[in-house]
């Protein structure tokens, strides 16, 4: 275990020509885990030494520093990410809008995305050097990690939602759009509930967004949106409309194994100034499944009557009073709530560290 955690711990840089990059590559096989492919070995060679090393069995951590416009920033983070590589540098001293371009263009390559690690000042930089570029600020302040500030909306005012993102440790405000957004579906995405989860989760988080960037929003932002199915059969239940409604799924619902799907999207914006913002979205689904005991005609009027079903889409809580009408689940009890906050965090760690936005 120690040897296997001290091979992930260390990057084996390979600044030398190819012959003595795949020497060194095939002694360290076994050995390391990780392998730095910097600007000489890179430029000599392209990306094909990248997928060599990638074929080899290594994790490639691709250091060319980008620092560029955000449009050539954002070809380059793709293009490099395409090759294979796991681990991009950029350059921290870039705008704000840069480092944002940046982490898009590596998640247009792939969905499993290669991390990035910001620069701040080269180990070859003093005192004086910072001074010629005109930096006045101590080199151990420059050196010190500068992430975005991020601020979070959770574009739902669902208690639950608000519940388990606050348990995640994230630190966020809750806003909705002024005007509801339309659940209304197209037949075709009705017939495909994930891809009608997806959707709609995009139409919260994007109805914000555009609420906020008419505001003349600047900083860097993160939206949440979320949306939440269950689905039996092919067929979506939403949250039900009437008390008969919540019995006709209750008495659908009995003895069967559904679906619960929520699909979130997340927005990230960057903003230095109200004219020149980077806008970018992901969504995914997370499905779990539920198995009803069979129920009683009386047991799902005596559920209804506990007050807890209208607002829950399939007309009960899990985490409530529905428990009790639940044999059992397989996949994340968040997901059946309604946000799948493990997975969230993983897929987003700057969330972590993020601030409550007070737009």
């Amino acid at each position: 275990m120690l040897e296997t955690d001290a091979r992930d711990r260390v990057i084996v840089a390979l600044d030398c020509d190819r012959e003595r990059a795949l020497e060194l590559a095939h002694e360290l096989s076994g050995h390391a885990a990780w392998l730095k492919v910097g600007m000489t070995l890179y430029y000599a060679e392209g990306p094909e030494i990248v997928k060599t090393f990638k074929d080899l069995g290594f994790k490639v951590f691709l250091d060319l520093k980008f620092h560029d416009i955000p449009h050539q920033v954002r070809g380059a983070a793709r293009s490099a990410s395409l090759a294979g590589a796991d681990l991009l540098s950029v350059h921290g001293l870039g705008s704000g809008t840069m480092l944002a371009a940046c982490r898009e263009g590596a998640e247009e390559a792939r969905e499993d995305r290669a991390k990035l690690v910001a620069i701040t000042v080269l180990t070859s930089m003093n005192q004086d050097a910072l001074s010629e570029i005109g930096v006045e600020s101590p080199v151990a302040e420059e050196a010190a990690p500068q992430a975005p500030a991020f601020e979070v909306i959770l574009a739902s005012n669902s208690p639950r939602r608000r519940d388990l993102l606050t348990e995640a440790g994230v630190n966020f405000t809750v806003r909705t759009p002024v005007t509801p957004v339309d659940e209304s579906l197209e037949p075709d995405l009705a017939a495909n509930p994930e891809e009608a989860a997806k959707k709609l989760a995009e139409r919260k988080a994007g109805a914000v967004i555009q609420e906020v960037l008419s505001e003349n929003y600047t900083g860097m932002l993160i939206v949440i949106g979320a949306d939440t199915m269950v689905v039996l059969d092919g067929k979506i239940f939403g949250k039900p409309r009437s008390a008969s409604d919540g019995k006709h799924m209750l008495r659908s619902l009995s003895g069967r194994t559904h679906e619960v799907i929520t699909a979130v999207s997340v927005w990230m914006v960057a903003a230095p100034n109200a004219e020149d913002v980077s806008l970018g979205f992901r969504t995914f689904a997370d499905i779990s499944r539920v198995t009803f005991r069979d129920l009683t005609d009386e047991e799902i009027t005596d559920y209804l009557r506990k007050g807890e079903s209208f607002d829950k889409a399939g007309a009960y809580a899990i985490q409530g009073e529905g428990a009790s009408l639940v044999d059992h689940y397989d996949g994340s009890l968040d997901t059946i709530i309604g946000l799948p906050a493990t997975r969230l965090i993983k897929e987003f760690p700057d969330l972590v560290n993020a601030e409550a936005a007070e737009c």
